[in-house]
């Protein structure tokens, strides 16, 4: 995938796929070849019918997204922007990576907050670097479904914020952290 108008087709042949389709889709902005424009051509590729609205005449699923941004900027803030774009398509998605760093200050920490209803069927979440300040990073986690979390965290002084969010997750099964470096 070089260039927005690949991600514009993905988006499209997804969305114009069987429903026996499960489709894994993976951003990384190794050489802006997934940008966060290409994440929006993707979604416009994805809502691109004349004909056909989604689950209405039956189509693939998109399953399994990964959005990392370690290679050139490291925020995930302008791909979580456009998340929003990608709905209803992303009920399906089981598994969702977000690699890079979010602060509390950034225009994407809304969308993880509303998580659970753009991605009702979450199983596997894997969420960015959380930065200073924490409290208003706390995702909403589909509480009955989600049974894996990845956590990555500096050392906090209190986590009974974080404590809480967790203990609601009925179906959490999984708990990783890793230190921040």
């Amino acid at each position: 995938m070089t260039s927005p108008l690949d991600w514009f087709a993905t988006g499209y042949c997804i969305a114009h796929s069987d429903t026996t389709s499960s489709w894994s889709v993976v951003f990384m902005n190794i050489a802006s070849s997934a940008s966060p424009q290409c994440l929006q051509a993707f979604s416009s590729g994805l809502h691109y019918s004349s004909t056909t609205t989604h689950r209405s005449e039956g189509t693939g699923s998109l399953t399994e997204l990964t959005l990392s941004t370690y290679y050139l900027d490291k925020s995930v803030s302008p791909y979580l922007e456009i998340f929003p774009s990608l709905f209803p398509y992303s009920q399906a998605i089981t598994v969702l990576t977000l690699c890079g760093d979010l602060c509390s200050d950034d225009r994407g920490v809304p969308v993880l907050q509303q998580l659970s209803h753009y991605c009702p069927q979450l199983r596997e979440l894997h969420l960015p670097r959380l930065r200073p300040p924490y409290l208003s990073l706390v995702p909403q986690l589909p509480q009955h479904t989600l049974d894996t979390l990845y956590l990555t965290l500096p050392l906090m002084k209190d986590d009974s914020v974080l404590g809480h969010h967790l203990q609601q997750c009925l179906a959490l099964k999984y708990l990783i952290l890793t230190p921040d470096e």
